[in-house]
């Protein structure tokens, strides 16, 4: 997505809360086996994987190699797609979708402006943080939270990110202490919030966020490290900068792994839910952007159907 930090880092873990504590250091390993499934709207030149419920739903964006390039949101489950569409809007992201089926995310309107939203049994709340020039929703639960970012001009004319929750109307902004700039990527059911910012712009870390606490992610060694997604369970994934290239992982009590597409160029793991699949994306040899389900090996495979279709219900929902 644009306006999305790629800053360099080292490794370490701290918890911000009153006080500053320091975490022991966390491990790495490489990835273990995984069967990996592509997901490509159909007709795509690229698709963007970005959160799978425990359900197996799956919802996203994808685009085209030509103008006016922009995005458009996707829901996937078993086999069929379904186009997410806001009426008016020019460009849509479908960021995350919830246990229960609520889908948030951002859509550009006709005047150039982005805002958030959640979209749930057809209804569209539209969610725009108060004095921003934008406003993105990228998580939300079955508490009916959201988060994001939302954008601002600072004293000297830049265009900066903030991370935000949003709970019962009210917005809380949820920058690390430290951070200049910063997005909140999603959550789970108890509203632990993950994300990533960067302290001056020449460093960037994930985040977790846990009622007012902070603890900083970095996976060892990396340049630099994001955190995309959280599951119920607690277990964190992103993706991370070395000297290879970008690459996805788990973190898991402390353990980080490794999560790679094999032969692709760079990877990104952008959610797990409570079985442990998780979605992404990834650029293959050839350059193509594509999204992607991993499964354990171990775990018996989704049921995407034997070929994926396109269906035309989910345009036809009345918006209220």
């Amino acid at each position: 997505m644009r306006r999305c930090m790629r800053l360099y880092v080292g490794f370490y873990m701290i918890i911000f809360a009153l006080a500053l504590f320091i975490l022991p250091t966390a491990q790495a390993k490489q990835s273990g086996a995984y069967d990996f499934i592509d997901i490509m709207y159909p007709g795509s030149d690229w698709t963007f994987a970005s959160d799978i419920n425990a359900g197996g739903q799956i919802v996203g964006h994808f685009g085209y190699n030509v103008p006016p390039y922009e995005s458009h949101g996707f829901y996937f489950y078993k086999g069929v797609f379904s186009e997410v569409k806001i009426p008016g809007a020019t460009a849509v992201a479908a960021g995350t979708i919830s246990e229960q089926g609520r889908i948030a995310g951002m859509f550009v309107d006709a005047s150039g402006v982005e805002h958030g939203y959640t979209l749930y049994n057809g209804k569209l709340t539209v969610i725009d943080y108060p004095g921003a020039v934008a406003t993105d929703t990228w998580g939300t639960n079955q508490r009916k939270q959201a988060n994001g970012v939302y954008y601002v001009y600072n004293d000297l004319g830049w265009l900066l990110p903030h991370a935000y929750l949003l709970y019962r109307g009210e917005f809380i902004d949820i920058d690390p202490p430290d951070a200049v700039a910063a997005i909140a990527s999603t959550m789970n059911a108890r509203g632990h919030v993950v994300g990533f910012y960067t302290t001056d712009f020449s460093d960037e870390y994930g985040f977790l966020y846990d009622n007012g606490n902070f603890t900083k992610i970095e996976f060892p060694g990396a340049f630099w490290t994001d955190a995309y997604g959280i599951n119920d369970n607690g277990k964190i994934v992103g993706g991370f900068g070395d000297k290879k290239g970008g690459h996805g992982y788990i973190l898991d009590k402390g353990i980080f792994t490794q999560i790679d597409v094999p032969d692709s160029l760079y990877t990104r793991t952008n959610c797990i839910n409570t079985k442990g699949q998780i979605v992404g994306m990834y650029v293959d040899s050839s350059g193509n952007q594509k999204g992607f389900i991993a499964n354990k090996i171990s775990a018996a495979p989704p049921a995407l159907g034997s070929e994926s279709k396109v269906s035309t219900t989910w345009a036809s929902i009345k918006y209220k």
